[in-house]
């Protein structure tokens, strides 16, 4: 015999539980800040992982000539380069990515904080 819980009785348990987690020591309003030099600092980061990825997918398809190179230690130093290459495209202007994550960030943080500039600049012109 199998029981059946009503939509009333789960949307209500569910409620509950999302209040017990919203007051709980993770709250969502008492995310962590950060300035404007870290979120361009971790955008920038993110667009270097994201454009060594592309640049290890690239380069695994292109065959070494033994007779030039090759090997293990070819191999093991590859990434290594490639995630220079990846600091050097973003030190030089990168491909835009970070533009965009650190927009997001800035974005989330104001959901997470309750802090609009739009509003506030209404408010207080």
């Amino acid at each position: 015999m199998s029981t059946t819980i009503s939509a009333p009785e789960s949307i209500g348990s569910q409620a509950s539980e999302g209040m017990r987690l919203r007051s709980g020591p993770m709250a969502l309003n008492k995310a962590k800040t950060y300035n404007e030099e870290q979120l361009t600092e971790k955008a920038n980061e993110f667009e270097q992982v994201f454009i060594s990825q592309m640049l290890n997918h690239m380069f695994d398809s292109i065959e070494t000539n033994e007779m030039f190179g090759g090997g293990e230690g070819e191999e093991a130093y590859k990434s290594f380069m490639l995630d220079e290459y990846s600091k050097l495209i973003v030190q030089t202007g990168g491909i835009g990515v970070a533009d965009h994550v650190k927009a997001e960030m800035i974005r989330m943080q104001e959901v997470a904080t309750g802090y609009n500039p739009l509003r506030e600049a209404a408010v207080n012109p």
